[in-house]
This record gives structure tokens, sequence and C-alpha cells, in this order.
């Protein structure tokens, strides 16, 4: 991703509901969460990529994110696909770093891994679709940004 910047909240969706979780120790986060296998489940005749995102909040509750490179005027979250036997957790921070140069705990700090996924499916044509998935399983991960500037 290119430029970053945090947008508004009134963007957004609500966010002041991230007030009503309970921030975890980074140790424990190292080893939370499942760790995920790219094969879909017995009787799962449809095969989602895993994939891992960062949501990165700041006291303004602004959420950060990046204009794509290869896009002009496309902004986007950090997200990527997690690696064979990576959890979520571990996969997020490393998109986080590999996509907008934001290190975790030294630039930002864990929050939660979220239970809950959101899976979507993609066009035809598209080369996950020539990898043999139909669309993507979304694992997101709250960070929290205390600096007043950019990470």
């Amino acid at each position: 991703l290119g430029a970053l910047h945090f947008a508004n909240s009134a963007f957004l969706a609500p966010v002041h509901s991230l007030a009503l979780i309970r921030p975890r120790s980074v140790e424990s986060l190292g080893s939370a969460g499942h760790r995920v296998a790219m094969s879909s489940s017995a009787g799962d005749q449809e095969r989602y990529r895993p994939c891992a995102g960062a949501l990165v909040f700041n006291r303004e509750k602004q959420l950060l994110c990046g204009n794509r490179k290869d896009v002009p005027g496309s902004w986007q979250l950090p997200q990527g696909g997690i690696d064979e036997g990576e959890n979520p957790t571990a996969a997020a921070g490393r998109e986080l770093y590999e996509e907008m140069g934001v290190k975790c705990p030294d630039d930002v700090l864990p929050v939660q891994t979220l239970d809950e996924t959101v899976s979507y499916k993609v066009p035809p044509g598209t080369w996950l679709e020539k990898q043999g998935f139909v669309g993507q399983r979304m694992y997101w991960t709250l960070y929290f940004y205390p600096g007043s500037d950019m990470p």
C-alpha cells in the first residue's frame, strides 16, 4: 500500500463498541487463535482462502487505511493470505508490517482477534478462482495505535 491515512469514524461503521472489548496481553495474543489449514472441511464443496486483516484504531476512533499503489484513489485495510499452519493473529501482524511497515507491538498494541469471520465470493476469472478458491474467509485482528501522528 502507498500513503497511509486515518479515516474519520463518521465515514466508517460505528466503532464505539470497541470500548467493550477487553485488551489481551501481547504474550497471550502470540499463541491466540486457532491455526488455519488451507484445505476445506469434509463435506464442504467450496474452498475459501483464509485471510487475515488488521484494524488499527487511534484515540480519536479513526481507522488506519492505505491508498493502493496499483489503484490510486482506492483505499484498503491491510490484509492477505494466512500461511499454512499460521494463526490469524500472527498473519494479521505480518500483513500489517508487510503492507504498511507498522510493527506490533513496537508501533501498535494488539487488542483482540475476533472470533467471527466474514466470507465472500469473488467474481469468476480472478486469480483466486484459478487457484481453486471461490472466495475468501476473513479473520480480523484489532490493534490500538497510542500515538498522535501516523505510525
